[in-house]
Order: C-alpha cells, then sequence, then structure tokens
C-alpha cells in the first residue's frame, strides 16, 4: 500500500493501492491533491483552494 499525504501540509489522507485515477480534498488546508498512472509513470498533482470564512455573529 501506498501512503497518500496532501502535497501542501503533508497529512495523511489515506493508503491506496493499484488505482489509475485518484483525487481527494484535503480536510485539513482543503489542497485539491491527484494521483494517476501515465506512461508507466506515477504522477502527483494538486491545486490550491481558497477557503472563506463567513463572519459569524
Amino acid at each position: 500500500m501506498i501512503d497518500l499525504r496532501c502535497r501542501n501540509c503533508n497529512r495523511l489522507l489515506g493508503k491506496y493501492k493499484d488505482c489509475k485515477q485518484l483525487e481527494i480534498k484535503c480536510p485539513r488546508c482543503g489542497y485539491n491533491n491527484q494521483v494517476y498512472w501515465q506512461e508507466g509513470n506515477l504522477i502527483k498533482e494538486g491545486s490550491a483552494v481558497k477557503r472563506i470564512r463567513e463572519k459569524r455573529g
């Protein structure tokens, strides 16, 4: 099994085995992590998602 960690904050998001494509959003920082196979190579990518917090009160 291969650990999938957030490329932004390094939080462990899960473990996977034999997947062709995987996308998971980090619950800590909101970074969108993507893992996929291309021509026999494992590619890890991602994109930041800006969080907007509403003011309460």
